[in-house]
């Protein structure tokens, strides 16, 4: 009995490198800590795609090419913010009291130089699904016209922000054209507190609440750059809020489908070792598909630890290090140590 329990805490730490050593843990090792291994190799590599989730901002789609969205946005909200707008304030049922349905910009900046709109403001009284994807959709099928030759009429999109009762929505377009140059942001109010209201929050600088009463005192207001700028980056910050409900969802939804795919892919590797362990001539065909699991759950910490480091740093391979690793080793395992001619 110690001579079992030593080779097993004696080569645990082998079994990372060693195929050999992992075999020979696998023998010996009692079915439950075998089972912890093979939980533990399948988690760990979704660890670093979790935390990239969870670092994922509602703002990341305006990029670092806004489109001018860095000026149209404050000028929108100090308008808004001069109407006194009251129904953009979050009830207890971290909702909206807009009651307009109408497919109409209440707000639109348009460009004095080119007379192109550049941005425009909905307001819906949506909540559903179905009938809020009506409205986008009337929204996105209207285009301005940007030339009209006589011959060839070439138009345009604006971009637009519709504030629905439960929702909110942003899509930017590159100037002049109908083509989308971001990824479009979608989010809700659940993470803002009951009573706030967005107009005051996306116009409060530096703790002070900007009041406009006219077009001028907007002008000399977005003058400032520390008010443009603040102004700007409080539309940050609202659609990060929004974006919380989705970052949370979106965080388990997809660490339940990655350990989906992990767990069945190493139980996919431990049939396949039973499978390359089948015939006359090989002298490891008594393997059964619980040896061979046991196998798989030893060799698979390894690649689970390589999938935990290079994840963070390869963020964009992370997704397949785990199965790359785990498929090479289990290979090699199958090709080597439980060959036929062993």
């Amino acid at each position: 009995m110690k001579k079992s329990n030593r080779l097993t805490v004696s080569d645990a730490f082998g079994s990372l490198f060693s195929n050999d050593k992992a075999i020979a843990c696998s023998k010996v090792s009692p079915l439950w800590l075998t089972i912890i291994l093979f939980f533990v190799a399948v988690i760990i590599p979704i660890v670093p795609l979790a935390v990239s989730a969870a670092n994922s901002y509602g703002s990341a789609f305006i990029g670092n090419n806004s489109y001018g969205f860095e000026k149209t946005m404050p000028k929108i909200a100090l308008e808004m913010a001069k109407d006194d707008i009251k129904f953009l304030t979050v009830n207890e049922d971290h909702e909206l009291s807009i009651t307009n349905d109408d497919a109409v910009a209440s707000y639109k900046h348009v460009n004095s130089t080119t007379g192109h709109t550049e941005m425009e403001v909905f307001f819906s009284a949506a909540k559903e699904s179905k009938s809020k994807s009506a409205f986008i959709n009337s929204v996105a099928d209207h285009k301005y016209v940007l030339n009209d030759d006589g011959e060839n009429t070439t138009y345009y999109h604006s971009s637009y922000t519709v504030f629905f009762n439960n929702s909110i929505y942003c899509c930017i377009y590159e100037p002049n054209s109908t083509n989308i140059i971001t990824a479009s942001s979608y989010g809700d109010y659940k993470s803002f507190k009951p009573g706030t209201n967005l107009v005051e929050l996306l116009t409060t600088v530096e703790g002070q609440k900007l009041a406009p009463t006219s077009d001028a005192q907007i002008l000399d207001l977005l003058a400032d750059n520390k008010v443009n700028n603040g102004v700007f980056n409080n539309w940050k910050t609202v659609f990060n809020k929004a974006y919380e409900t989705s970052k949370v969802r979106n965080v388990w939804l997809g660490s339940l489908l990655y350990l989906g795919i992990y767990t069945g892919m190493s139980l996919i590797m431990a049939l396949l070792i039973w499978i390359m362990t089948r015939g006359k001539n090989n002298p490891f065909s008594y393997l059964s598909l619980l040896a061979c699991f046991k196998i798989e759950s030893w060799a698979s910490v390894c690649p689970g630890l390589i999938a935990l480091v290079l994840g963070f740093f390869l963020t964009q391979y992370a997704v397949m290090l785990f199965i790359m690793t785990l498929g090479m080793r289990v290979m090699w395992i199958a090709m080597r140590q439980l060959r036929p001619q062993a």
